[in-house]
Order: structure tokens, then C-alpha cells, then sequence
């Protein structure tokens, strides 16, 4: 799974054995931590008082609040800040054209509050895939590879140059071809076991 739904792969593969092989691109590890890298200091009181109106507004039963999902400019609120995150989504428009640059307040809190990196541990025997960016700011670089370091074997590990959407552009042949390696190492007929030699 990659980015915001590489995390809930995480999290689903460490609370449940019959999955076979996992692989996580630029996965959320930490919606919390990176939340906290993502907003300044000085816009958190009024973020939080924003989230507390909403859901206020929702138990009256008025329209969730919304917000820009990605934003030109650096001081304007919204849910994946970053040129990088703007110029990947206004360029896919054309691919999709019915997306809209909005999503709930709702969502955006939510976001903050998922922790899928914490069972990373529990993975294993299972084997896992990470695949990391080196400059990522959205599913932060050091993050990762904090996760990664907790996971068990067998696990391998992939860095990529570039930032949280490079995976999917200019490196997709080579994390594609990365995933389907190990999918078929792990899954394919004959496929090695989860086994692992301690010394």
C-alpha cells in the first residue's frame, strides 16, 4: 500500500496472520509526529480550536467544515502542504478530472490521530517490503526508517532519491518492478518461507 493507505497495511499486517507478504510505499508511520512537522507552533492552538468547532457543528447537524486538500501557498491551510503535493495533485487533474481539492476538517484530524507504525514490530514472520524516500516531508524520511529499524526479519528495505511522490513518478518502474519481486519471491509457487536464522 503506499502513503496514507501504506500505513493501515502496516497496521493490518501486524494485527492479522493469514497475510502472506506486505509491502508499504512512503508509508504513514506516524499521522501524530508528522502532523507536528507539518503545522508551526504559532497554528496549533487555532487548528485545535477549529477541529473542536467542527465536530460541534457536526453534532447540530450542520455540513462537515472543509479544506483545501493541497494549497499553492505555504501559509495557506491545508491537508499535504508542500509544492511537491500541489504540483502532484493540480498536474494529475488531467488523469482524474473530477477530483476536487477538498476534503474534511474531519479527515484531516483523523490523520493525526493514526498510528500505524506502533505494532511494526509484531509483522513479522511475515515479510516486509518498505519503500522510502529520501527527502520525503509528508511521511517523513526519518520516520520510516525508525519503523523499518523496529520491524523483525525478514524485511528488506528500498531507499529512493527524491521526495514523498518520486515513488510514483520518475522511480515507478523500479518500485514497481521492486513490489512484484518480492510479492513473487514471497508468493509465488514455490516461494520462500518466512524462516530466519538468528546468530
Amino acid at each position: 500500500g503506499p502513503s496514507s493507505s501504506g500505513g493501515p497495511v502496516l497496521d493490518g499486517a501486524a494485527r492479522e496472520r493469514r497475510g502472506n507478504c506486505v509491502g508499504a510505499q512512503v508509508p504513514t508511520v506516524s499521522g501524530h509526529a508528522s502532523a507536528l512537522r507539518r503545522t508551526r507552533a504559532e497554528q496549533l492552538p487555532a487548528l485545535l480550536a477549529s477541529f473542536a468547532a467542527d465536530r460541534q457543528r457536526r453534532f447540530e447537524g450542520l455540513p462537515p467544515a472543509l479544506l483545501p486538500a493541497v494549497a499553492a501557498s505555504p501559509d495557506e491551510p491545508c491537508a499535504m502542504a508542500g509544492a511537491d503535493a500541489h504540483r502532484f495533485f493540480t498536474d494529475s487533474a488531467a488523469l482524474a478530472p473530477n477530483w476536487c481539492n477538498r476534503v474534511t476538517l474531519r479527515s484531516a484530524e483523523l490523520a493525526r490521530e493514526n498510528e500505524p507504525g506502533i505494532h511494526i514490530g509484531r509483522i513479522s514472520p511475515t515479510p516486509l517490503l518498505m519503500i522510502v524516500a529520501d527527502r520525503d516531508l509528508l511521511t517523513p524520511t526519518d520516520l520510516c526508517l525508525e519503523a523499518y529499524q523496529r520491524a523483525l526479519p525478514p524485511k528488506r528495505l528500498l531507499m529512493l532519491a527524491g521526495g514523498h511522490f518520486t515513488p510514483y513518478i520518475e522511480h515507478f518502474d523500479a518500485t514497481s518492478q521492486a513490489a512484484a519481486d518480492w510479492f513473487v519471491r514471497h508468493l509465488g509457487e514455490g516461494g520462500e518461507q518466512p524462516a530466519t536464522v538468528v546468530e
